[in-house]
């Protein structure tokens, strides 16, 4: 197979579709994908074609993908709400039609186009929707560089017209504005719901390059899924830019055959085959995950500003992403299905990496906050204290206790209560196990790390300082 730079074997891709070799577009594409699972613009271009081919369950399956990494790239919403149109879903098509027209509120042109679909296809706009307005207002402030009126539209625009649009543009408005800590915040909450939001990475990656290294790296390797060209980059504008270089690969000769068997290794002798159905993304890539917007936690702006205000040191990564920050939305599951021992293994190393995360904290010299004021002890009564001290028995070595198989687990359900927001119930765990002598020790140094993690959670700092001395 003859090798070719991507950019022109994706201009090849385009003369097939434009000459209606729309099967053997649709072919090039999944093949590139399945070397490159979250390439922007594979998607791009197999949309199109599944468009074209009038197949519109697999074009909604791509530009919800699209949709979920660029939910402010306007034709994506363009795309969507046609598909949506086509496959019965007028509710949804409106939502994307009302996101298309406010991110481009004064493109006259757009919006005549826009709403002569609309009309054609009996779709209309919200009846004067004040929010959809505020919005509109932040977008052409944001756009004016006035990020003070642009942070109080979006502000005011609360969850319209999709939940996590207004989170992005406030967050980049008070980045831009000179709040980082605020915008950092924002944007750090937004990728916990659009973990390959691409302008909220870039931008991150920009701020983490010279503040920490680790979390930098942890937004490049995704910008590195999105688009390969970001292994060379550099920071524009305050935003992490990619630089173009040749990514080659080989190209794959149409015999007139499609292909009715696949190999899933590309890269390695294999006999195992697949089906190969053009008609649909394979469902066993590794794929750009779809953010769900209709069901986006109830969590409004104000409510993630305060949790600002309450933390320590402002940072969301460490205190509530550190134990999911490697993993992506996952996609529904059909059927109740048990976890494979695989999973559990890899459950388990993830939580012995953070234990070991949390020892290293430890280590620098962080001290528990003790919520319970200090008294001064005289020397009287530092002297009677002495005399009332047992004489230790230097004689008789006591046994170690440890907490036996049990016990362990239910302390690491106890752990994982905290990684999952169940702080209550983490609690109520540990205070069974204080009550076992055998647990004691090991409940004291969990609790340790966790009052260092968790300084506002009174409850738990008064188990701590229960079992401190």
């Amino acid at each position: 197979m003859p090798i070719i730079e991507i950019d022109n074997y994706l201009k090849k891709i385009d003369n097939l579709t434009d000459n209606g070799n729309l099967e053997q577009a649709a072919f090039h594409c999944l093949y590139l994908l399945r070397q490159f699972p979250k390439m922007l613009r594979i998607y791009e271009k197999l949309g199109r074609t599944f468009l074209e081919m009038d197949n519109y369950n697999g074009a909604l399956n791509t530009y919800l993908r699209l949709c979920s990494a660029q939910p402010d790239n306007f034709l994506n919403h363009i795309s969507l709400a046609y598909t949506y149109v086509e496959c019965g879903r007028i509710e949804n098509s409106i939502l994307h039609c009302e996101t298309a027209k406010c991110l481009q509120p004064d493109n006259q042109p757009v919006i005549k186009d826009l709403s002569s679909w609309m009309e054609a296809h009996s779709v209309a706009f919200s009846s004067d929707d004040r929010l959809l307005e505020e919005f509109s207002a932040g977008i052409r402030a944001y756009h004016e560089k006035d990020y003070t009126d642009g942070c109080k539209h979006f502000f005011a625009a609360g969850k319209k017209p999709m939940p996590n649009l207004p989170v992005l543009f406030l967050g980049l408005s008070y980045y831009e504005k000179g709040e980082t800590q605020k915008g950092v915040w924002l944007l750090e909450s937004l990728l916990r719901r659009e973990p390959y939001n691409q302008t909220a990475l870039c931008t991150l990656a920009a701020y983490y390059s010279d503040q920490d290294r680790m979390k930098f790296h942890h937004c490049l390797d995704k910008l590195i899924d999105l688009d390969p060209e970001f292994q060379h980059w550099e920071i524009k504008d305050g935003k992490l830019v990619s630089q173009h270089f040749p990514i080659n690969v080989a190209y794959y000769d149409w015999t007139g055959i499609p292909n009715t068997r696949v190999r899933i290794g590309w890269h390695q002798a294999s006999e195992k085959l697949i089906l190969n159905d053009n008609s649909k993304i394979p469902a066993w890539l590794d794929l750009l995950p779809i953010a769900d917007n209709s069901s986006a936690p109830e969590e409004s702006i104000q409510s993630l500003l305060n949790e600002l205000e309450i933390s320590d040191s402002g940072e969301m990564f460490y205190r509530k992403s550190f134990f999911s920050s490697k993993n992506t939305i996952q996609e529904p599951i059909s059927g109740e299905q048990k976890p494979s021992a695989q999973e559990k293994t890899s459950n388990s190393s993830e939580l012995d990496e953070a234990f070991n995360y949390l020892e290293h904290i430890a280590s620098r010299g962080f001290q528990p906050i003790d919520p319970r004021p200090n008294k001064a002890v005289s020397e009287k009564e530092s002297d009677q204290n002495k005399e009332n001290e047992p004489d230790q028995q230097t004689d008789e070595i006591q046994p170690v206790q440890t907490p036996s198989t049990e016990d362990r687990q239910m302390m690491r359900e106890a752990w994982r209560c905290f990684s999952t927001d169940q702080q209550e119930l983490g609690v109520q765990l540990y205070q069974k196990l204080i009550a076992k002598p055998n647990c004691v020790t090991a409940v004291k140094e969990e609790l340790e790390k966790l009052v260092i993690l968790f300084p506002e959670n009174e409850e738990l700092a008064n188990l701590y300082n229960s079992i401190k001395e």
